[in-house]
């Protein structure tokens, strides 16, 4: 029956009622669906009809369970059972995400647009933090509901590359680091050297001064400070992107920000 298979012009047009006591119908307003539907769908009297639907068998695989007639207002009105039908649903949108959306009354006419999402990460040596995890959330909703309607969407994570509390990281690794740990929990091992730094940095007059020291090199871009930043930096930010790949989440790109600008 063609009448079933217009499924993009009925959604728009059928009204659902909802029960405590009983299950889910649906209503197709019989006015509406002769305005909408074509004569080759060879429709007959709103009787006819449900007679010749529910001759088809019920309850169907997509479970509706009966087929009746409401005379006020006139409509056809399809049973449904709640479990099968919402099964039935969840299947067909997660088989179909990429064109549901865009095939969608909801979003008729909308133009694809280029749109630019950003996020927060933790700057280099901090630990994340339930505020990164809303950020990046909250980006990755909005960036997957646009796509799915079908704009062209890039991910950005902004990360926070260095500055005096950087220098003070790396610092504190070249007095107290170990590079033979690296290979086993390089960050649990970072994270306690970046402790243990701040600590000296507040007690230590002498580690204050090296670590003034160090960040002005790195400001100067002194070619073997900033590249043992990098290898730093590189074991953080690995760490950071297995925590977000373990709940599903990527981005297109990482930006990184200077919390200084070089000489």
């Amino acid at each position: 029956m063609n009448i079933l298979q217009k499924s993009n012009v009925i959604s728009s047009i059928v009204r659902v009622n909802k029960f405590k006591s009983k299950e889910p119908q649906l209503f197709l307003p019989w006015k509406t669906l002769t305005h909408v539907l074509s004569p080759v769908d060879d429709l007959r009297n709103p009787a006819e009809l449900v007679k010749l639907l529910r001759n088809q068998g019920l309850p169907t695989k997509e479970g509706i369970i009966d087929i009746t007639l409401c005379k006020q207002p006139l409509s056809i009105v399809f049973t449904v059972d709640k479990h099968v039908f919402s099964k039935i649903v969840l299947i067909d949108i997660c088989a179909n995400e990429e064109i549901i959306a865009k095939s969608s009354c909801l979003f008729q006419g909308v133009s694809p647009k280029k749109i630019l999402v950003e996020s927060w990460s933790p700057k280099i040596g901090e630990m994340i933090k339930m505020s990164h995890f809303r950020s990046v959330i909250h980006s990755n909703f909005v960036t997957n509901i646009s796509r799915a309607v079908g704009h062209d969407v890039k991910k950005i994570a902004h990360v926070a590359d260095w500055g005096l509390e950087s220098a003070s990281l790396l610092r504190g690794f070249q007095q107290f680091g170990r590079k033979e740990l690296l290979s086993d929990n390089a960050v649990e091992h970072l994270f306690k050297i970046s402790k243990a730094a701040n600590l000296h940095y507040e007690n230590d007059l002498t580690f204050q001064n090296n670590v003034k020291l160090c960040y002005e090199k790195m400001k100067e871009g002194n070619d073997e400070t900033l590249s043992e930043w990098n290898d730093v930096k590189d074991y953080f930010l690995k760490h950071y992107d297995s925590i977000y790949e373990r709940i599903g989440l990527t981005f297109d790109d990482r930006l990184l920000i200077l919390l200084i600008q070089k000489k």
